[in-house]
């Protein structure tokens, strides 16, 4: 099967069986959320499926253990990009 549908039958399916017990539970504060929320959350699960998209597809072209490096080691790889890219300044408790 291919990596796209997999994704999409794991989201689909847990979405489908969550969706229930949060709307019974949290529904006052889901009725409260401004559109700009929904916007903000629709966004952040695209982030989301497309981090799961490159997982799998990652999976497929390298090793467990190469993969597992590089999503253990993430929080490194962000600090870097931030130091290049923002030119963000550090303490030493970081």
């Amino acid at each position: 099967l291919p990596s796209v549908f997999i994704i999409a039958a794991r989201l689909t399916l847990a979405s489908g069986l969550m969706a229930p017990f949060v709307w019974r539970w949290h529904r006052p504060a889901l009725q409260t959320l401004s559109l700009r929320d929904w916007g903000w959350a629709l966004l952040a699960g695209s982030f989301h499926a497309g981090s799961l998209l490159l997982l799998f597809f990652s999976l497929e072209n390298t090793s467990v253990l190469v993969n597992g490096v590089l999503r253990r080691t993430s929080p490194l790889w962000v600090l870097l990009l931030e130091i290049l890219v923002l030119h963000t300044v550090f303490n030493r408790r970081v």
